[in-house]
């Protein structure tokens, strides 16, 4: 497994859930408790898609699963499904633990580098949660859904005049592998015992079991 060496870049993309916070498995849960009304089946299947593709929207997600449920679809449905998700879930990610090593890296920023945030939770959602664990004063840029990780990262790029030398992007998910790739920066694949199974067969050039692994 090799290192990066955070003092050869200017600029770090950061996703939120299994990177800054260990918050991950809360949406796992989440979704497969969501959905287990319809049976475990419909719930397993549900579970295993959502960890496949762990940084999608869950307003991507959300009308997919109902097509398997054989729920009558409307927007008000989808909608009732998108506000329990909520929920059930922001409380539990805002007081779930530290990926260690990830509040002392952003609150000091010890390479004084430019951080920002792209991920898949709803725009307003991240900001609230931000300003409840104090990081909203954190990241230069925040992107969330409805704008995807890869136009995020482009975006920021764009509007910034980064050099492309000097990013990379911290994420678990292969959503982020590809946006990270997808914008040709440096990908560094944070390992947890919830994803390492999804990366078995890809190549990644760095890896990290938490934020103290570039830190000290």
């Amino acid at each position: 497994m090799k290192k990066i060496n955070p003092k050869d870049y200017r600029h770090i993309f950061w996703d939120f859930d299994g990177v800054i916070k260990e918050s991950a498995n809360i949406k796992t849960l989440t979704f497969y408790d969501l959905f287990l009304p319809f049976g475990k089946n419909i719930a397993l299947k549900v579970k295993e898609h959502h960890l496949k593709n762990a940084g999608i929207s869950r307003f991507e997600k959300i009308p997919l699963y109902l097509k398997w449920a054989k729920v009558d679809y409307s927007k008000e449905i989808e909608k009732q499904f998108i506000d329990n998700f909520k929920n059930k879930v922001v409380e539990k990610v805002i007081k779930s633990k530290w990926v260690k090593g990830s509040k002392n890296f952003l609150k000091i920023n010890p390479f004084s580098q430019s951080f920002y945030l792209v991920t898949a939770t709803p725009q307003n959602e991240i900001e609230y949660i931000l300003s409840r664990i104090g990081l909203n004063e954190v990241f230069k840029d925040c992107f969330g859904s409805p704008i995807s990780k890869e136009n995020g990262i482009k975006d920021i790029i764009n509007s910034r005049k980064l050099k492309k030398k000097d990013c990379f992007m911290i994420g678990d998910a292969l959503a982020d592998m590809k946006a990270a790739r997808k914008n040709s920066i440096d990908f560094v694949l944070r390992e947890h015992k919830h994803n390492s199974y999804i990366f078995a067969n890809e190549q990644i050039k760095y890896k990290i079991k938490n934020l103290l692994d570039i830190y000290e």
